[in-house]
């Protein structure tokens, strides 16, 4: 299931860039971005989009920029083998659901996920915060947009524990704009994203008319 709306004529803010492409082929200084988060197609079929992530990856982060991304738990070790050919393994997040859900291509009951985090440095750059986000009930996991979609509560606790105002955030995989909402709701932050299928950007600018906070400029 798949929702698409039109955004409301607006100009996004200056701190906000959406664009529909390919993330290959997204231009964006070398050594620019803070952190990429995003939500990475979990099947072990996208392991190609993986490694070309993690190459772009290397060349736009900052020396102390790291990359995350929600992971399926049945994918977590292949995704890792994959990103640690480019990148140094820093840390997983832990989200925890306070309802379990039913994964039904693994016939699974999924009561966490993990969210791992890897740095362009060798050395330890994620320190000083939290590796446990506890998703409670009030907290809804927000389906209305793709089946696929994620929390944006979830989305704005990562952004707390990996950012700090000021820093630019790149989802090269927007989606539906979870990410992108919830840095708009954060403010102080400057937000990319693109994604290769149109409608999803439409529901991103949609939902950043709708749903963020920042004034248009």
């Amino acid at each position: 299931m798949e929702r698409v709306e039109s955004a409301p004529q607006q100009a996004l803010p200056p701190t906000v860039r959406i664009e529909h492409c390919d993330f290959r082929n997204l231009h964006i200084e070398a050594g620019s971005v803070d952190v990429i988060l995003t939500d990475v197609v979990w099947s072990l079929d996208a392991q190609e989009d993986w490694r070309a992530l993690a190459s772009v990856a290397k060349v736009w982060l900052r020396p102390n920029g790291v990359l995350c991304s929600l992971i399926g738990n049945c994918s977590l070790p292949y995704f890792c083998n994959v990103i640690m050919n480019q990148l140094c393994y820093q840390l997983t997040i832990s989200v925890e659901f306070t309802l379990p859900s039913q994964s039904y291509s693994r016939q699974l009951v999924e009561q966490w996920r993990p969210a791992p985090v890897f740095a362009k440095a060798e050395t330890q750059v994620v320190r000083g915060i939290s590796d446990r986000i506890i998703a409670p009930q009030s907290w809804k996991s927000g389906k209305e947009f793709d089946d696929w979609q994620q929390s944006v509560p979830v989305a704005m606790e990562l952004l707390k524990r990996l950012t700090k105002p000021g820093d630019i955030i790149l989802d090269p995989q927007v989606g539906t704009g979870t990410n992108a909402v919830a840095c708009s709701l954060l403010g102080d932050r400057t937000f990319i994203g693109c994604d290769i299928d149109e409608r999803k950007i439409r529901t991103t600018l949609y939902r950043l008319a709708t749903e963020g906070q920042q004034k248009s400029a």
